[in-house]
């Protein structure tokens, strides 16, 4: 367990990538920074931020 969740810490923290694919079946904790339009969220996750959108309100 402790091992996928520093897999994700490294590819989070890698500079050049703009998509980050996360193991949803992991527990992590995202932060909604910010709503910026209908549907649409900023998140933090690991010193990085993230758009994204949602059907459901964050």
């Amino acid at each position: 367990m402790i091992e996928k969740i520093s897999r994700v810490q490294k590819i989070a923290s890698t500079q050049n990538i703009t998509a980050i694919p996360i193991n949803t079946s992991l527990p992590i904790s995202l932060k909604v920074s910010e709503k910026i339009g209908f549907n649409r969220y900023i998140l933090k996750f690991a010193n990085k931020n993230l758009n994204t959108k949602s059907a459901k309100m964050l």
